[in-house]
């Protein structure tokens, strides 16, 4: 349990819709390319990997989970935003 993970579903343009994802995964030698992205990813700033779900361009598009190492990952940013704010209804 020393290593943390993120869950990465939410889209800039789509919200966390899973049917409607643009997020796509493309199956190369040795893994996937992930083209795509995400917004509102809690504790990403600070993740080991991330869970990130994509639509599998090589099987039908179906919808899947890739997980990704944040560490040395070529083409992988995470940007932390600022003044978010949250708000509680009782």
């Amino acid at each position: 349990m020393d290593k943390l993970i993120s869950f990465a579903l939410t889209e800039p343009d789509n919200g966390s819709d899973a049917s409607g994802l643009k997020t796509t995964a493309t199956k190369v030698e040795g893994g996937y390319i992930l083209n795509g992205h995400k917004r509102w990813i809690g504790s990403a700033t600070i993740a080991d990997y991330v869970l990130v779900w994509a639509k599998n361009s090589s099987d039908s598009n179906k919808i899947q989970a890739f997980i990704v190492t944040t560490k040395n990952c070529k083409g992988f940013s995470v940007k932390k935003m600022e003044n978010k704010y949250g708000m509680r209804v009782n």
